[in-house]
């Protein structure tokens, strides 16, 4: 059975469902974490800011994205 999965960039509007998964994916390894609605908070700072970019996979199979990558640029050192 193939599931087709769409990869796009996270919006600003993403940021609840962006901190939902990172809490979990922190919760499944006991690792401590603010909350989902804290992480949210400052990633839809960060989303709004552009110091933040988020790629979200969804499968068409299931209830909402399952899984993503988060990337932040930073100035170079050697500049």
């Amino acid at each position: 059975m193939t599931i087709a999965t769409t990869i796009r960039l996270a919006e600003v509007a993403d940021a609840d469902v962006v901190g939902r998964l990172l809490y979990d994916f922190k919760n499944e390894f006991d690792e401590p974490t603010p909350g989902p609605q804290a992480v949210a908070e400052r990633v839809r700072r960060l989303l709004a800011d552009d110091e933040l970019t988020v790629v979200i996979a969804d499968a068409d199979a299931y209830a909402g994205p399952e899984g993503l990558a988060g990337l932040r640029f930073r100035p170079s050192l050697l500049k």
